[in-house]
């Protein structure tokens, strides 16, 4: 079993693989991801261009402490792809709760709960919310606040040279 999906060597030879790693790293970094067991990074097979995913986010934002380790909380990489720099430079609290404040809703329907279109933020200091037959889940205010806060962190850092940014690969 791999232990750490990020190789600084790997990330320096392969720029597709640095690409990857490094957006792995800003979504890691942003919900404070806080379950770093190797069971929830994958890594491609392929020597050249690989690629890497982070799954089971249970253990972020404002979850409650876990010893499943905080490996990837922290910004690991100090290389950022520079579209992605520039997409994160575009988001604002608002667009942060507008994309954020309501993930899924569903409407209960013959005594189940059915997917439906999402719909305005029933309440928006909830993470799950429910008004009659209407239920929905998605992050309240303050972690929504938390997350652009640590945006704003980032785009800090890159500004004063802490961490740099590259053009993306050619495809």
């Amino acid at each position: 079993v791999l232990k750490d999906v990020y190789s600084p060597a790997h990330f320096a030879a392969d720029p597709v693989y640095a690409r990857h790693i490094g957006q792995l790293n800003v979504l890691t970094y942003l919900i404070n991801h806080r379950d770093s067991n190797a069971g929830n990074f994958l890594i491609g097979k392929q020597e050249i261009g690989t690629r890497v995913f982070s799954i089971d986010h249970g253990v972020a934002f404002a979850s409650d402490d876990a010893d499943r380790g905080e490996l990837w909380k922290d910004m690991r990489v100090k290389l950022l792809p520079a579209d992605t720099v520039e997409r994160l430079r575009q988001v604002t609290p608002q667009l942060l709760a507008d994309r954020l404040g309501v993930l899924a809703q569903w409407q209960l329907e013959g005594g189940r709960y059915v997917p439906v279109a999402t719909g305005k933020n029933l309440a928006e200091n909830r993470g799950v919310r429910r008004a009659g037959d209407d239920l929905q889940m998605g992050l309240n205010k303050s972690e929504i606040l938390a997350v652009h806060r640590l945006l704003t962190k980032l785009l800090e850092r890159v500004d004063r040279g802490e961490i740099s940014v590259v053009p993306a690969p050619a495809p």
